[in-house]
């Protein structure tokens, strides 16, 4: 196993982004960086002979600071939390009292804030073997952090195998109770094209959690039968697109309740690539990335496809969802695994 670290390639925040890749014996290779634990590049070898990047990202890590990104914020490849997607009004109440986060979204608090988890520089340490790479990220959140209670000790580790598997493991442990949901924001295009219109998609959920008008969760618990955005059969992307105004944009409860399961397969019949994720978490949000900006003439809108493994949305107010408060002496553990192959 390869690895290849490339140190100072930017200044962000008066700190130095460094990108770390990691090759299999088959070529397939994935890039980190310290800031946010950002995917930048996923590299699967083509019989064309190309090494194709499938994710979203930028080879010119300074980009990630630039005012046509930050201003639309997409979250590319990058750690989400504490608490990933909304937590409606930013507020919750836990053992009696009430928190006031920051604010950052439609009056909504989303993926951690003002300056979450995407935004900062992690400890990392590169453990090899010869059948694997592991990136291990560690992140202390302090007391108070987004106005978060509790000092909240995150572990990330990213490891790519010989096989083509990506797998992501979180841990997480507290000294004061407090929410966590972490996922990671990757948006995919295997095609190589300038959106994902021809690629499908299939979400193995039969049900799903409803939002209001501004993309809030209304607390409901509903069925996707007839509805447009049912992803139970594969659906090419332009297809929902035309039944959908914006795209997708929705969580989605898995049927499978076994400790790791199926979430979700997206596949490209240009290329033949395929990714089957698979998940320790109760749901997956979907987002085709209608928002996505456009910068220096490339990307735009629907040019990648976010596959956010995670708890429901704002689980912290809705006591039918499940539990996302990590108490002193428990460990939060997580574990999203990428299948990357051709079929």
């Amino acid at each position: 196993m390869h690895i290849k670290i490339e140190e100072n390639l930017a200044l962000i925040n008066n700190k130095q982004v460094n990108r770390y890749t990691l090759t299999n014996k088959n070529g397939l290779s994935v890039s980190i960086l310290n800031m946010g634990g950002i995917i930048s590049a996923l590299r699967i070898p083509g019989s064309d002979g190309l090494n194709d990047n499938i994710v979203l990202g930028f080879d010119d890590v300074g980009l990630y600071d630039c005012k046509e990104y930050r201003d639309n914020y997409p979250y590319w490849g990058a750690i989400c939390g504490r608490v990933a997607n909304r937590i409606v009004n930013g507020t919750f109440c836990l053992d009696g009292v009430q928190y006031n986060l920051n604010k950052n979204n439609n009056g909504s608090h989303l993926h951690g804030g003002n300056e979450g988890f995407d935004r900062k520089f992690w400890n990392v340490k590169v453990i090899s073997g010869d059948t694997f790479a592991t990136l291990h990220l560690s992140y202390l959140s302090p007391d108070g952090e987004e106005f978060y209670p509790g000092n909240l000790n995150v572990g990330v580790d990213y490891t790519l195998n010989d096989d083509d598997t990506f797998v992501i493991d979180y841990t997480a442990e507290t000294d004061k109770a407090t929410p966590v949901n972490l996922t990671n924001h990757t948006y995919f295009n295997l095609s190589g094209n300038k959106n994902i219109s021809d690629m499908t998609i299939q979400v193995y959920a039969s049900r799903f959690t409803p939002l209001n008008p501004l993309l809030v969760p209304t607390g409901e618990i509903a069925l996707l039968d007839g509805r447009p955005n049912d992803l139970r059969d594969a659906t090419k992307f332009k297809d929902g697109f035309k039944r959908l105004a914006e795209g997708y944009d929705y969580n989605y409860i898995l049927d499978d309740d076994s400790f790791v399961k199926k979430a979700a397969t997206i596949r490209d019949e240009g290329t033949n690539r395929e990714i089957n994720v698979y998940t320790t978490q109760p749901a997956v949000q979907v987002y085709s990335g209608y928002y996505i900006p456009e910068i220096n003439g490339k990307f735009g809108r629907y040019s990648g496809v976010a596959i956010e493994t995670q708890h429901y949305p704002d689980s912290v107010n809705e006591p039918e969802f499940p539990n996302t408060i990590l108490r002193p002496g428990e460990i939060y553990r997580e574990t999203t695994i990428w299948e990357i192959t051709y079929y």
